[in-house]
């Protein structure tokens, strides 16, 4: 990336399927503890996750048909463009109100 915008420290990446009524509130909550982070969805979704990630700003990937989090589905460095990376599932209550 050039000086302009140079490549995040951090990468959050998600797994997620079916999430819409979840996706919004977690990219919000690790936007405010980690501003400059890349947030890396990888979607197996029928609904509108993908586009509620995309519209705030996260990377997505689709992915079909669903392979979970076992290693050939989230490769350490698919898609991530920072030396850090954190998986997390979407699920997880990441912080408390």
């Amino acid at each position: 990336m050039s000086d302009l915008n140079p490549s995040p420290e951090l990468s959050v990446v998600m797994i997620t399927m079916n999430e819409e009524g979840a996706v919004a509130l977690v990219i919000k909550q690790i936007r405010a503890v980690a501003p400059g982070a890349e947030i890396l969805i990888v979607d197996s979704s029928k609904d509108q996750t993908a586009e509620i990630a995309g519209a705030l700003g996260a990377r997505v990937i689709k992915q079909f048909p669903p392979r979970g989090w076992n290693s050939p589905c989230v490769p350490p460095r698919a898609g991530s463009s920072s030396p850090s990376i954190a998986t997390t599932p979407i699920r997880l209550k990441l912080f408390p109100k």
